[in-house]
């Protein structure tokens, strides 16, 4: 613990300068908690700040502000520095670049949950992973709004942290928080959407069967709700309606969610690939509870 300590109290406080062995998971480590750490309180400040933003919509209608993409291009300036040979994918700026199995890739959505920043929730999130092929080398997800940080750094135990202490007093802990067991009341979190209803009924009535012991519907960033999935508390479904996901999508939060233990499946009990997802899935840090929960829906 105390190695993750140092690791993240060096990288928020001193410059990442130049890579020194870009095959070390840890040197993209100290990157990216070194931008979180910049980002996260810029992030905080500013989401109340609605009326004086730059606010577009996408294709799709889903809001952008211009602070997501000044965040990207920080990135891509700060990525330059740090290791010139790696390409930048933004979920704002650059979404058609092609994951490759000779380059690494620093993938980042600025904010996920857009909707959520402009409401003034605090359910929004920063993602950042660093992949090669499709194997992530580090990842994490913040909440700019509560100051929490996950991480985790190449195959290792997945980690929490707030960065709204300072100096020694930051405080650091391994994910799942909690452990349970299948046989333990779920407390279930459905991201709401409108096909999320049936799914809702069926809850409802494991509710008060006493097969789940709360239902809640709680919006804003899916890889946040994966987060909370891994701390142990909870069990995450969402009804994923928005095509095939791309990289910065869910990668970094399935990274960690796999480092707490847990797993995804989609709704016919298969795994689910964050990869290539594109419908519903349930994640947890309890495979048996996961498992169980699917079944029962």
């Amino acid at each position: 613990m105390s190695s993750y300590s140092e690791l993240l109290k060096n990288s928020i406080s001193t410059a990442p300068g130049k890579c020194k062995d870009e095959t070390d998971p840890h040197e993209w480590a100290r990157l990216g908690l070194y931008l979180a750490a910049r980002l996260m309180p810029r992030i905080r400040k500013r989401r109340f700040d609605v009326e004086l933003m730059k606010v577009g919509s996408k294709e799709d209608g889903s809001p952008f502000t211009q602070l997501e993409h000044d965040i990207e291009e920080y990135c891509r300036n700060e990525l330059a520095n740090f290791y010139p040979d790696a390409i930048m994918l933004g979920e704002e700026s650059s979404s058609n670049a092609e994951v490759t199995d000779d380059l690494y890739m620093f993938v980042i959505d600025p904010i996920d949950g857009t909707r959520a920043f402009l409401s003034s929730y605090d359910t929004f999130s920063l993602t950042i992973t660093i992949i090669k092929g499709k194997i992530p080398r580090f990842s994490l997800v913040a909440n700019p709004a509560t100051g929490d940080l996950a991480f985790r750094v190449g195959n290792e135990t997945s980690h929490i942290a707030s960065l709204l202490t300072s100096g020694n007093d930051i405080e650091i802990r391994k994910l799942p928080l909690l452990k349970t067991s299948a046989e333990d009341p779920l407390l279930v979190n459905v991201h709401p959407s409108k096909s999320a209803k049936k799914y809702l009924d069926n809850l409802y009535e494991l509710w008060e069967s006493g097969f789940v012991s709360l239902v809640k519907s709680v919006s804003g960033s899916p890889s946040w709700q994966i987060v909370e999935a891994s701390k142990g508390t909870s069990i995450y479904v969402n009804t994923w309606k928005g095509g095939i996901t791309m990289p910065f999508d869910l990668v970094s939060a399935f990274h960690i969610l796999e480092g707490a233990g847990g797993i995804a499946y989609n709704i016919n009990g298969g795994l689910t690939d964050p990869w290539t997802n594109a419908g519903p899935f349930i994640a947890g840090s309890n495979p048996d509870a996961v498992k169980s929960l699917v079944k029962k829906l």
